[in-house]
């Protein structure tokens, strides 16, 4: 009957005017969204941390507008989301998942790969080329890598201590992070990538990433 069908995060974008940062992927995306929140609250910038991370994005239609929103979007979500136009987004990794909702694995990426859409600043990871090689940015992505040392953001390793890099230049040892699995770092160097788009002083970053404890029922720090 020519009705659009929209979800809650197309009613958000049609009617917000501060910056969006969209995250997501098949894991880690809660905690990528939750590290770049707690970045900008470190910087002193107001972000709201919403979507499928368990805050409703619509509460923030009835509050004064943050200076960001910072949203975890599932590939459900990004199926009715047209609108979007985020600042920067990244899409973390893919995985199958969700194959009782989808026909086949390259319908759930094509879902997922939609948060790309009008994106200012695409974040990619380096390491799973395939899922954004074929897609059209209006400019060249920042890329975070676990391998690729070329990568905007990456790890090296300096007198048998792996290190977080940027440009290749040394930020953070990984052992003085919590949480320092390769897919703990993995959400690290995805969260300082985002935080870049956003122009984050790296201090607020890095202080984020040395006390952050995981979040509960995942991989949470609990004494050493």
């Amino acid at each position: 009957k020519g009705k659009s069908v929209i979800g809650d995060i197309e009613l958000l974008a049609r009617h917000v005017k501060s910056p969006i940062l969209a995250i997501t992927g098949s894991n880690g995306k809660t905690t990528v969204t939750t590290l770049l929140g707690l970045m900008a609250k470190e910087a002193g910038i107001s972000a709201a941390v919403c979507g499928n991370i368990g805050e409703p994005v619509l509460n923030h239609l009835l509050v004064p507008e943050p200076d960001y929103y910072v949203i975890e979007l599932s590939s459900f979500q990004l199926e009715t989301t047209y609108s979007l136009n985020p600042m920067a987004a990244t899409l973390l990794n893919m995985s199958p998942d969700h194959m009782d909702r989808y026909a086949n694995y390259q319908e759930y990426l094509a879902a997922k790969q939609r948060i790309y859409r009008n994106c200012l600043c695409p974040v990619v990871n380096a390491d799973e080329p395939a899922v954004w090689k074929n897609l059209a940015f209006a400019q060249p992505p920042l890329q975070f890598s676990l391998i690729d040392k070329e990568a905007d953001f990456s790890l090296c390793q300096r007198d048998g201590e792996c290190y977080l890099t940027r440009h290749g230049e040394p930020l953070i040892a990984a052992s003085e992070l919590k949480l320092n699995a390769r897919h703990h770092l993995q959400n690290a160097l995805a969260a300082l990538a985002m935080a870049e788009a956003m122009h984050l002083p790296m201090r607020s970053c890095l202080a984020v990433l040395r006390n952050f404890a995981g979040l509960p029922h995942r991989c949470q720090w609990v004494r050493k």
